[in-house]
């Protein structure tokens, strides 16, 4: 399969699975389900996924923490294509079959970078978001460290 291919027809692959994204994402328990069966086919192809791994985790954690409620700081939609690409990689039936040498995963990224491209700005606020939250999790600490320290005294 040639790349041009490739490029022709992950918009509408992607358009497909954000629909089956919005079935599942009504079922906590089938998100968690394809969100696990997806990290784990994730780590076990790292090395074909290296270059959007970053992003690729970030996927997983965003729609996580929606899902939990912890995060909604970012339109349904935004968080349905994300799902969408998470439930592309997991598919085995895609543009460019996965167990194929090399290309196995091209469109598995390619359609990551899709998704990465239309929501890159919730993306980046949401990593903005979890900085604060640690932050604010490292002052909370200190500051029981420190009321402890206070009581004994």
């Amino acid at each position: 399969m040639n790349k041009e291919k490739i490029y022709k027809t992950a918009p509408h692959a992607l358009a497909s699975f954000i629909r089956k994204a919005s079935v599942i994402f009504a079922d906590k328990s089938k998100t968690r389900s394809r969100l696990s069966a997806a990290l784990m086919k994730a780590k076990e192809n790292r090395s074909q996924l290296d270059r959007v791994w970053a992003q690729l985790m970030l996927f997983f954690d965003i729609v996580r923490d929606y899902a939990n409620g912890t995060y909604r700081d970012i339109p349904l939609s935004s968080v349905l294509s994300i799902f969408g690409a998470i439930l592309y990689l997991l598919s085995p039936i895609d543009i460019v079959p996965d167990f194929l040498a090399v290309m196995g995963f091209f469109d598995d990224a390619f359609v990551i970078g899709l998704v990465i491209k239309k929501v890159g700005h919730e993306l980046q606020r949401y990593e903005d978001w979890r900085i604060n939250q640690a932050k604010q999790a490292s002052a909370s600490a200190i500051s029981s460290e420190d009321l402890i320290q206070v009581q004994k005294n």
